[in-house]
């Protein structure tokens, strides 16, 4: 066994890694992780190996054609916190179909604003923010019941949440 070259490239990414395979066998080659320059495309995987003195290269490589698409949600959604109840901090995610303005508010049980987030204009995707149980001006609220409402473009939603002491 002697080790080996293995080279992975996919768009403008290359990666090496040395491989270390008996013959007649099999071996997993992991290569750094890469992240797509673009979205909605098909690309060309190509992973080849380079071992020297092998004379049987119809086996050296391994081409692959992906297709690269953003995850983007069928409607617009508030999900449930989590956790909810909560003690110290929640995570609030939300859906968007389309690109628009987002804004997160939290209110108590006597509808005061205790909290908001103006998230300006996002993209079409999930996203989500995390509430650390404080008002606008950093004091930690109360427990008992709040809402949420989550409002992007004509779309609203609310969704109750408890605070725990």
């Amino acid at each position: 066994e002697l080790p080996f070259p293995v080279v992975c490239n996919i768009e403008d990414y290359t990666d090496t890694v040395s491989a270390d395979v008996a013959p007649s066998t099999k071996v997993v080659v992991e290569f750094s992780e890469w992240i797509p320059n673009s979205e909605d495309s098909i690309l060309t995987v190509r992973v080849e190996t380079k071992m020297e003195g092998d004379l049987v290269l119809n086996n050296n490589l391994e081409e692959k054609k992906i297709w690269i698409y953003k995850n983007i949600p069928e409607v617009s959604a508030l999900y449930q916190n989590r956790p909810n109840p909560f003690r110290d901090v929640t995570t609030i995610k939300y859906a968007l179909r389309n690109k628009a303005k987002v804004t997160i508010e939290i209110y108590n049980v006597l509808g005061q604003r205790v909290y908001v987030w103006d998230l300006g204009v996002k993209e079409a995707g999930f996203h989500y923010v995390k509430w650390d149980g404080k008002d606008s001006r950093g004091v930690k609220v109360s427990s008992g019941i709040y809402f949420v409402r989550f409002t992007s473009g004509d779309f609203q939603a609310i969704k109750k949440i408890v605070k725990l002491r």
